[in-house]
């Protein structure tokens, strides 16, 4: 028998102590909370009425749900976001919009903010559920490739694949191809029959000389510390980091890519970051977000006084997988998709898919020296899903 699905009500802790008032960062926030709820759903929380978000895998969510009374409505219209809105009815007949596809720690916090930013109340917003971990699946994959890569590239995963392949763009014409036609995020259906993970693939590079490559794409927040902790203990012992992370420090241009020297902790401790291998011309200190949805104007300004040069929200969680592993070679690069403020002021709505264009160079060189300057020459080369 199912453990009855009951929302807890009200903001978690780290929503509840974001300061969200003020002039943000976003030049235009209506229009983004718009495009990632949907109009609808604004209209919805300006009357007071509940919103709640359901955690964990998308479609099992949904199905427990159902089996316990709820009764799920038409799909909300809504512009971009992997999350999904629903109208929906609980069992006690409240009527309700349900946030869904939304699992882990990070990106229910930023789902929570996003309400928050709508204009709703705490006692509006509701969570029922509980996290997903797909390691075992990860693993299961892992082993039906074959033994470990030699290297593993997560992040801008198609960017960096193509910055490989366009080593020799003549000979890889094809796959290149291939990755122009699928660049961007993949397509996130509303449909209640597919699941979270259909989307999500993984590319597969066998060079010349046999070593292999695996690129990953990213997964909000604490997601991608369930793919590291299988990668890991599948034996993947050299990965290269490429993500994109907001720039702080005004004198920081968007397409500039860092490699972090610093990270600044939630204790406000400055922590050296020597056992990275240095993979950008430029360092910088880091410090992790939970969603970009806190960086207002008034935040910017803090972080800037704290020397922090850029922000983003997954690398935080490498940074404390990978520091005590010995055995383990990390390289960092975050490519700046956004600057907060001053003079070269551009948010990470204006980012656009050929700006990744500027970063093969980099890129290319962090992965080449990775693999012991290997010449990039191509063997064979796909794409597959992420778990079986």
């Amino acid at each position: 028998m199912l453990m009855k699905l009951e929302p807890v009500w009200g903001f978690r802790p780290n929503v509840a102590r974001m300061d969200l008032g003020g002039a943000h960062t976003l030049r235009n926030l209506p229009d983004y909370v718009q495009d990632n709820l949907g109009a609808d759903t604004v209209e919805w929380l300006h009357q007071g009425k509940p919103a709640v978000i359901a955690v964990g895998e998308g479609k099992q969510q949904l199905d427990q749900l159902q089996q316990q009374g709820w009764k799920l409505g038409e799909p909300v219209s809504k512009a971009v976001g992997f999350h999904q809105v629903r109208q929906a009815i609980t069992p006690e007949g409240k009527p309700v919009m349900l946030v869904w596809r939304v699992n882990g720690q990070d990106r229910t916090d930023h789902l929570q903010s996003l309400l928050r930013l709508a204009g709703a109340a705490s006692e509006q917003v509701g969570t029922v559920g509980s996290n997903r971990s797909y390691k075992a699946e990860y693993l299961e994959k892992f082993r039906s490739l074959g033994k470990p890569p030699d290297l593993v590239v997560y992040g801008m995963a198609k960017t960096a694949a193509a910055s490989v392949l366009a080593a020799h763009p003549i000979r890889n014409f094809k796959p290149l191809l291939d990755l122009m036609r699928r660049r961007g995020a993949p397509e996130v259906s509303s449909s209640t029959s597919s699941s979270d993970m259909a989307g999500l693939r993984m590319e597969v590079m066998t060079l010349k000389d046999g070593k292999k490559v695996w690129f990953f794409p990213p997964l909000y927040g604490d997601l991608s510390k369930d793919l590291l902790d299988a990668l890991l203990e599948f034996g993947v012992r050299k990965f290269n980091f490429v993500g994109t992370a907001g720039g702080v420090d005004p004198q920081l241009r968007v397409g500039e890519v860092l490699s972090p020297t610093y990270r600044l902790g939630e204790d406000g401790q400055r922590e050296k970051l020597d056992w990275l291998i240095p993979a950008a011309p430029r360092g910088g200190t880091y410090q992790r977000v939970i969603t970009p949805n806190l960086e207002t104007e008034k935040w910017a300004r803090q972080a800037d006084a704290q020397d922090v040069d850029l922000v983003e929200v997954e690398l935080g969680h490498w940074l404390d997988a990978t520091r005590p592993r010995k055995d383990v070679e990390l390289r960092v690069q975050t490519v700046l998709s956004d600057v907060v403020q001053g003079p070269n002021h551009q948010d990470m709505t204006e980012w656009g898919s050929w700006d990744t264009l500027k970063v093969h160079g980099p890129v290319r060189q962090a992965i080449r020296q990775a693999l012991g300057d290997s010449d990039l020459r191509l063997q064979d080369y796909y794409s597959t899903s992420m778990i079986p």
